[in-house]
């Protein structure tokens, strides 16, 4: 159609110049006898010269709409087009050309309506195969087992080939200048070592890279590393994770070796941690190292959201994979060995003390057993030390996971520094849930830690104590640096020194005043005259008990209305009369009184 439009605009044109021809004919003043010479030559001669002149005029033809195209080739192509819709736009042009197109597409549909009973037929076979067969799930794998493998070494010989002749760099080696000098390397793995490196692409500013450089040329054996890696690092994007540039294939007598183009860091956080112990919050527990640990821990959370919200697992999330850049910004790296949910099968990746129960036991997981790991980053960087550190030393990493395992065991508090405030806490607990339906989400974690009341309160000092009314007790001396005043028999001032660890650290976060309030107990009693002798300690229940058994009556701190007997103070009385029970209430760390429970770390109502 389109040509039956050039035809008739090429008429048109022929026309033009037998015009132009006629019109120069009419002028011409040439002699009669070369006129007619010239017709005889003509006549003699009649297809070489109609071939001749149909070529002059396509040339002429060709040069014209060369020349209107240059002066203005819009114009040019927009006058074309309309005339070929004119000419293709009409019913007995159109139709036609509509019918033959969908010919191919009409007998198409009729084949499959004609083999649609015939496939129906074949459904129904299997299924009554598939009923009838009694064979166990044994044989069926030896049967299938073998085609699998050899779909699977099918799905990597073509991966390696379209690698190897089909796909192109993302950059040319010229791009890239890669040292691979010893102080160069920045890192080494299993499969590849990592460089520092300059990427220079199309006229841009350099910049200072990581190239991650596969050890051995690509095969089908180790073909599915790289797929695998390059597929999680080109989908998964954020500002909180290690910037993937592209890749560098470099095809050779021996294969086609791989480097990865990465975003270079200054170090990883584990070796800034681990460097730096005296600066964990734990042991200088300021609002600006709060700050600063806390912003680490939101912006891996952030980057797990992410990475949780596009369907994939982390698998090996430790510190060592959390890198520092020159700014101080967190990046989450070794994405590569993320992969989606439903692809899971329940191999094992990662580090051992690092690793989910489910993920040790060899079950199938999910994106929660991230969080496990993210419990045991937060203990680190908390307390600036590596988790479990003594106790791995002492023996195999397998064995020590399986007691972990098998005992449910966690890292604890180190005495003599600071515990985490209360959210951070929240978050560690829940992390470390043996049930992963249990434990929080990385958006639940991120909101914990975001909310910082708590935080605030936890470093802020403890507030002066109101002035007593005449009903208060005795004001209370100033607080002292010594678990017991220096006039308590020696046994007894031991006994306050060591007290009963467990019950002290569980107390400690909710109570800052234990010590300043065991101190005054004890002291009163010194000025009473009263000794308080040892004996071992009992339980909190055991010892309320013998008070109750007594007289003495234990209500709970905003539960219960006090019950009038006597003065609120500690009565000479009471005192004398049960001293080995205020003796055990004080080595627990809770004092009671006649008509009242005091808690430590909370303060009398006036």
């Amino acid at each position: 159609m389109e040509e039956q439009a050039f035809l008739d605009e090429s008429k048109a044109d022929v026309s033009q110049d037998e015009g132009v021809t006629q019109s120069n004919s009419r002028k011409s003043t040439a002699p009669t006898w070369l006129r007619q010479g010239l017709a005889s030559v003509v006549v003699s001669s009649p297809r070489v010269f109609s071939n001749l002149g149909a070529k002059i005029k396509k040339k002429a033809q060709y040069r014209t709409k060369l020349e209107s195209y240059n002066d203005d080739p819009c114009s040019y192509m927009s006058k074309r087009s309309r005339k070929c819709l004119e000419v293709i736009a009409t019913e007995d042009r159109l139709l036609p050309f509509i019918n033959t197109q969908l010919e191919d597409a009409v007998q198409f549909l009729k084949q499959i309506k004609e083999k649609i009973p015939q496939l129906r037929e074949g459904d129904e076979q299997l299924y009554r195969q598939l009923l009838e067969d009694k064979r166990s799930k044994t044989e069926i794998q030896e049967v299938y087992e073998p085609l699998k493998i050899q779909i699977k070494l099918l799905q990597r010989n073509l991966t390696v080939y379209h690698l190897n002749e089909v796909r192109t760099s993302d950059f040319t080696d010229e791009e890239l200048k890669c040292d691979e000098k010893r102080e160069s390397i920045i890192g080494n793995g299993s499969f590849s070592k990592v460089y520092r490196g300059v990427l220079s692409h199309q006229g841009q500013p350099e910049i200072e890279v990581a190239l991650k450089r596969y050890r051995d040329p690509l095969t089908s054996n180790n073909v599915w590393h790289f797929a695998d890696e390059e597929r999680a690092l080109r989908q998964l994007s954020h500002s909180n994770i290690v910037k993937f540039y592209g890749t560098n294939l470099q095809h050779g007598r021996n294969g086609t070796t791989v480097m990865i183009i990465l975003e270079l860091c200054s170090c990883s956080l584990r070796s800034h941690v681990m460097s730096h112990p005296e600066e964990a919050p734990a042991r200088l527990p300021k609002e600006e190292v709060m700050k600063k640990v806390s912003g680490w821990a939101l912006n891996i959370l952030d980057a797990l959201r992410y990475i949780h919200g596009e369907g994939f697992a982390h698998r090996d999330l430790r510190l060592d994979n959390v890198l520092l850049t020159p700014d101080g910004r967190v990046k989450v790296a070794d994405v590569g060995v993320a992969k989606h949910e439903n692809e899971i099968t329940g191999t094992v990746c990662g580090n051992s003390i690092y690793l989910a129960p489910e993920v040790f036991q060899g079950r199938i997981y999910n994106s929660k057993a991230d969080m496990y790991s993210f419990g045991y980053v937060l203990w680190e960087l908390w307390y600036g030390e590596t988790a479990f550190g003594a106790a791995i030393d002492s023996r195999t990493e397998y064995k020590f996971l399986e007691d972990v395992v098998k005992q449910d065991l966690r890292p604890t508090h180190i005495e003599g520094t600071q515990h985490p405030w209360r959210n951070w806490q929240h978050v560690m607990a829940s992390c470390w849930n043996k049930d992963p339906k249990l434990r929080l989400t990385a958006q639940k974690g991120w909101e914990q830690l975001q909310n910082r009341k708590d935080f605030q309160e936890d470093i802020s000092p403890p507030p002066p104590l109101t002035k007593p009314s005449s009903l208060s007790p005795p004001p209370l001396p100033p607080r002292s640096s010594t678990l017991s005043p220096p006039s308590l028999p020696p046994d007894i001032r031991d006994r306050f020194q060591q007290g009963n660890t467990e019950v002290r650290d569980q107390l400690q976060p909710l109570n800052p005043n234990l010590d300043y309030v065991r101190n005054i107990v004890a002291e009163q009693f010194s000025k009473g005259g009263c000794p308080i002798t040892s004996s071992p300690l009992p339980t909190v229940a055991t010892s309320q008990a013998a008070a109750a058994s007594k007289g003495m009556v234990t209500v709970p701190t905003n539960q219960e209305k006090p019950r009038s007997e006597g003065s609120e103070g500690i009565s000479r009385r009471h005192v004398q009369g049960d001293r080995q029970d205020i003796s055990t209430q004080l080595s627990i760390g809770k004092v009671v009184l006649p008509a009242k429970e005091v808690r430590l770390g909370q303060r009398q109502s006036q």
